[in-house]
């Protein structure tokens, strides 16, 4: 269970100002995210900032793997 993590980590990671701010909310969806933050994840991949998009590239294979989920990285 990952209680508030989840929520408040898609909350960060769309609305955060620094890239900072994005990329280590990104990391904690990562380990700890569910299904209901794969669409969160997927839409930093086209983040205004390379590190932000990098990490949601890895965080969204990280899901995957978790999950067992059958996604595409565009």
């Amino acid at each position: 269970e990952i209680g508030e993590a989840g929520p408040r980590a898609a909350e960060l990671a769309v609305e955060g100002d620094l890239p900072r701010v994005r990329v280590q909310a990104l990391r904690t969806l990562g380990a700890v995210g569910d299904t209901e933050h794969v669409h969160v994840v997927r839409e930093l991949l086209d983040d205004e900032d390379q590190s932000v998009r990098r990490q949601a590239a890895r965080s969204l294979a990280l899901l995957a793997r978790r999950l067992d989920l059958n996604l595409e990285v565009d």
